[in-house]
């Protein structure tokens, strides 16, 4: 019967003779190293799985729909305009609490969802935590969560908020107002810039021209000024329309 071989490469173990308390003993040695390489490959597999199970939970907490995870820079179907070497870029140095928010304004259908959600996507992919959604969706989720006769339960969202490094407000101006949501609105984006997190919107001009319209909204628009310097214009036809 021959010695043990390596299951991997054939070659046979060496045998190495030693004695305790007067009985003789045999170990058998690898003489290669696959058994070093596949424990290796395990660990870069552990490894993969557990990269790949924190941006799963990354891309579920970003609040981002099916379709708006599916944007990338490498697959969207819209030119290499200025803007998206632009935001490609910002990507690629962004640097957490130091980058400028951005402000992109245009006529609808003109890319400015679709960018937002490449750079959301790319930063996540980075490993930064992002949160991709509207102003009215996030206004909806925190009256519908919230008992404000309990101050606990309204801070505990106002902490998820802090827990972003990077938010967008999409499609900014197109939500209703009541007093109560103006209130939130202002400390939404009051905390986020208090906490020195990153934030972007997209608009259009009318939607920008309705929230100009609501007097009450001046404190909220003068702090997103402040926060969002990097101001985009996005001009042209709808790319829906070419479809």
């Amino acid at each position: 019967m021959g010695g043990l071989e390596c299951k991997n490469c054939g070659k046979p173990y060496k045998q190495k003779k030693f004695t305790v308390a007067d009985v003789p003993k045999v170990l058998n040695i690898p003489d290669c190293d696959c058994e070093v390489k596949e424990q290796e490959q395990q660990e870069m597999a552990r490894s993969k799985k557990r990269r790949s199970e924190i941006l799963q939970g990354k891309f579920a907490n970003s609040l981002m729909t099916p379709l708006f995870k599916n944007y990338t820079f490498e697959n969207v179907n819209l030119d290499k305009t200025e803007h998206i070497i632009t935001c490609e870029k910002y990507v690629k140095d962004f640097s957490l609490n130091k980058s400028e928010g951005i402000a992109m304004i245009g006529n609808v259908g003109t890319g400015k969802s679709v960018a937002l959600a490449c750079i959301c996507n790319a930063l996540i992919s980075k490993g930064h935590n992002c949160l991709f959604t509207t102003m009215s969706a996030l206004l909806d989720k925190f009256i519908e969560s919230c008992d404000f006769d309990n101050d606990i339960t309204i801070e505990s969202l106002y902490r998820w908020v802090r827990q972003f490094d990077f938010v967008v407000l999409d499609d900014l101006g197109r939500e209703t107002y009541t007093k109560k949501r103006l209130e939130i609105a202002f400390r939404i984006v009051d905390e986020l810039i208090n906490y020195q997190k990153v934030i972007a919107f997209s608009a259009n001009p009318e939607t920008l021209e309705k929230i100009h319209n609501i007097p009450e909204f001046d404190a909220i628009r003068d702090r997103l000024a402040m926060a969002c310097r990097l101001k985009l214009l996005f001009k042209g036809e709808s790319y829906r329309r070419k479809i």
